[in-house]
């Protein structure tokens, strides 16, 4: 408060001795306003004073912070490319800032984007506009961020094809038809640098005058760039090679094809570095390319790589022909060779495979955490996330090299039905394959041949690689018979946490019934709760955990949707699944991007009718983004428009049956209460809406008045514990609550949708308090249905007395047995198993 009456006195001086009067202030008097103007956010004075002292200490840094939001499109651009010049203070991040909000955004904020293969060359067109180069094609528009000086028109029309050729090659396969390649080859090798492990270790092979181009994606995604700047740095300090990055967003082009973002080709790593060729005068291009990848089919079978008619002579001809020879250093060289390579150089402390991580460290849980940072000493968890996916494939993905992993770790419990591989001799893989220096430039041959013998030893013959062939029982497909893998009957369900625990208990009620009818699918969790072990108590589902946003610190919403989508994209990849279950309030915008990109699975939105709900527009756009709408019914009869054509009602959805429930001798055993006493439970809800401890403690008190009255208090497994402690009351926290049901006399509970209908289901005599505070469900009308039926007691207002009156009722036997009586007309059948028979009656129809 001091600081801030300090810089106001500042702007009140400036104001009234400067802009009224009109006198000329000096440079100090202008840096201290316009500080002021600024620690008090009046950004457009602020801006305008350090516009005029632009030469005056950290001016620029602060204009350009203020101009990204205050200036147009155009004048921001010319400001920053002058500040990147200058190397002003964090220019580059502005400059990023300004590509993500103008040029190149995220898919789902695009609509040129599209799925398009009719076209031709003179379809695609490339333009600049200073730095900025852009490909237009009937596809979409992408971009690069060149050097500086980069002239498009000094760039070879080969190279521009070929650039186009190798990014919308999915698309249209015929770019190059008719085209007589002139361009001649340049001076200098050059590399696509990921700046893992494998593209740190192909640069450690090649000439010093390599040029080293890393690509660099612009939008926040899963993929971080913090861990690649490390390398950068340490390999620029190293005054060996030419090091730069490229931003560029071209990885959005995939996503036309119903794809997540990634490269459309397997070199479209390489386009910047085929539009950068002439600038940097470049005769051959290199990826970090392994023998995985190269002898290896699927890192599992040995192939004759260089007659592989799709990989290597398609390619390699086309890049001979526009004099840029391929150039593949780590073809004859494992990734274990590469991971040997990196930490002899010493370099290993600066690279990190890992995408996900940041500021030096791997996230710990994904595969490049495992198979390459692990080796290198670094943790990670093989029990959760992507590692726990891979490892279940057969084939293992990379399968040489992750079974060398396995051994050297003894991770073989994790993989039981590999424990044959644990003898298979893999003391070559270290080694590099001498035919594959072959398949290197003859210009560069000599010299990365000895670069690579500084390294390791070359294979003893007889190549043992050659006979290599893990997982001969499982069809490895090659390029040239792949064929569509067909879908099991797969369903992904995603149960999102709430108050309590409506949306999982749904889900998983629905799933229980699925594997009763048919236990041959396959159902998938992924979901936001923390309580997992219920799904492996209650059916040994597989699941998958995603934090929600609010356990992150600091997450913005946009960055845990990126998240989600990523995440999806790997469960929808691995499982394949033929439906897809959600049921939460909301769908999550990260959910609705992965699904659009899937339309061969068939969506389902399992959205309880809030009494309280919303018809807006949003919600009218979120129900059309599913296939299907399941609607459980509520005790009050539903005026359900039709928002979607496709809607699916059923009777309300609970966890058990009556046959599920366990019997009053024995539950009083596990309680510890005698059998003749007089049993109520009580459950007030999870306690994240409003303090129930009031209510609790005037409830406990007014049941105390009865001598023979034992309390049995349910506490939410995702509440907080009560602190409560009494001679007759006993404390449960357990999934379901309700399976001890029979052994209650009486309930007292909130009326949420869940305990109503259970309440129902199983005849147990109820004192509703029904919760005012919920914002969309209506509890109060919900259980005055069951109190006109005569079935249960509705206290709307609570207080001592009010409660106690209703407690004396409810002590009555003859009073529970009439309302036991009165719960049948609103017995239904489980709704649980009405979806379970439309599931498994479409698996069964397709």
């Amino acid at each position: 408060m001091i600081i801030q009456k300090k810089w106001e006195e500042i702007t009140r001086i400036y104001e009234r001795k400067y802009i009224f009067n009109s006198k000329k202030p000096n440079v100090l008097i202008l840096f201290y306003s316009a500080r002021a103007y600024t620690n008090l956010k009046q950004k457009k004075n602020a801006y305008e004073i350090w516009k005029s002292i632009l030469w005056y200490k950290n001016a620029r840094f602060q204009r350009a912070r203020l101009a990204m939001e205050l200036e147009g499109k155009d004048a921001l651009y010319e400001i920053l490319i002058r500040d990147i010049r200058d190397g002003i203070q964090n220019a580059n991040e502005h400059f990023l800032e300004y590509i993500g909000k103008y040029e190149m955004r995220r898919p789902e904020e695009r609509s040129d984007l599209k799925n398009i293969s009719d076209f031709k060359w003179e379809d695609i067109e490339f333009k600049q506009n200073g730095r900025l180069v852009k490909m237009h094609s009937p596809c979409g528009v992408i971009s690069w961020i060149m050097p500086e000086d980069y002239s498009l028109k000094n760039t070879h029309e080969d190279l521009l094809r070929v650039c186009a050729h190798i990014l919308l090659r999915p698309m249209n396969k015929d770019l190059l038809d008719d085209w007589t390649p002139t361009r001649t080859p340049g001076t200098r090798p050059g590399l696509a640098l990921s700046c893992g492990i494998d593209s740190v270790a192909a640069l450690l092979l090649m000439p010093e005058n390599t040029v080293a181009l890393h690509h660099r994606r612009p939008f926040k995604s899963m993929l971080k760039h913090s861990n690649a700047d490390i390398t950068l740095n340490a390999l620029k300090k190293m005054n060996k090679w030419t090091i730069n990055s490229i931003i560029s967003d071209h990885e959005v082009l995939r996503t036309s094809m119903n794809k997540p973002i990634g490269f459309s080709t397997d070199f479209a790593t390489c386009a910047h570095l085929i539009l950068l060729a002439d600038y940097y005068d470049l005769d051959s291009i290199a990826m970090g390319m392994p023998i995985d990848n190269t002898y290896l089919r699927k890192g599992a079978q040995f192939r004759n790589f260089e007659q592989e008619k799709f990989v290597w002579r398609y390619w390699s001809r086309i890049f001979d022909s526009i004099g840029l020879s391929y150039n593949s250093p780590l073809a004859g060289v494992s990734q274990a060779g590469a991971l040997k390579i990196v930490k002899s150089s010493g370099l290993d402390k600066y690279v990190n495979s890992c995408l996900r991580g940041k500021d030096g460290n791997g996230c710990g849980t994904c595969w490049k955490c495992f198979h390459k940072n692990g080796v290198l000493g670094r943790p990670f968890d093989a029990t959760t996330g992507e590692i726990n996916v891979f490892l279940q494939q057969r084939p293992l993905k990379t399968a040489v090299h992750v079974t060398w992993v396995i051994q050297k770790f003894n991770l073989f419990e994790l993989v039981p039905d590999l424990k044959y591989l644990k003898t298979l001799d893999l003391s070559w893989w270290e080694n590099y394959y001498p035919p594959a220096l072959e398949l290197l430039p003859k210009k560069y041959r000599e010299q990365q041949k000895n670069a690579i013998e500084q390294y390791l030893n070359p294979m003893p013959k007889p190549y043992a690689i050659e006979n290599i062939h893990l997982f001969k029982d499982t069809e490895i497909k090659s390029p040239e018979n792949l064929i569509k893998n067909k879908r099991k009957n797969t369903i992904v369900v995603f149960p999102t946490n709430g108050v309590g625990f409506g949306h999982f208990t749904r889900v998983l009620s629905i799933a229980k019934r699925i594997k009763e009818i048919n236990s041959e699918v396959e159902i998938i969790f992924f979901t936001t709760m923390t309580t997992l072990h219920i799904l492996k108590e209650q059916g040994g589902f597989v699941a998958y955990h995603m934090p929600g946003r609010k356990k992150f610190e600091n997450m913005d919403p946009k960055t845990w949707n990126i998240l989600c989508e990523e995440f999806l994209e790997y469960i929808f990849k691995h499982h394949k699944p033929n439906y897809f279950i959600f049921d939460g309030v909301f769908p999550y915008r990260g959910m609705l991007n992965s699904i659009s990109n899937h339309k061969e699975i068939t969506t389902f939105w399992i959205k309880r009718y809030c009494l309280k709900e919303s018809n807006s527009k949003k919600s009218i756009e979120d129900f059309n983004q599913f296939d299907y709408i399941i609607r459980p019914n509520d005790s009050i009869k539903l005026d359900l428009n039709k928002r979607n054509n496709n809607l699916i009602t059923c009777n309300p959805i609970l966890l058990l049956e009556n046959n599920e429930l366990m019997d009053r001798k024995d539950a009083c055993i596990r309680l510890g209460i005698p059998e003749d006493a007089i049993i109520v439970y009580i459950q007030l809800g999870a306690g994240n809406i409003n303090d129930i401890n009031s209510e609790i403690n005037i409830t406990l008190d007014a049941l105390n008045n009865y001598e023979n009255i034992f309390i049995v208090l349910g506490e939410s497994m995702i509440g907080e514990r009560l602190n409560i402690t009494r001679e007759r009351v006993r404390i449960i926290r357990d999934y379901p609550n309700s399976i001890y049901f029979k052994a209650f006399d009486f309930a007292i509970m909130a009326a949420g949708y869940n305990s109503f209908h259970e309440a129902i289901q199983f005849s147990l005599p109820t004192i509703f308090y029904p919760n005012l505070s919920t914002k969309q469900d209506d509890q109060l009308s919900r259980a005055k249905i069951a109190e006109e039926v005569g079935s249960m007691i509705v206290l709307e207002k609570r207080n001592r007395k009010n409660i106690s009156n209703a407690i004396k009722i409810l002590y009555d036997e003859k009073v529970r047995k009439k309302m036991r009586e009165n719960t049948k007309c609103l017995q239904k059948e489980n709704g649980a198993k009405q979806i379970a028979k439309i599931l498994i009656k479409m698996i069964d129809d397709t």
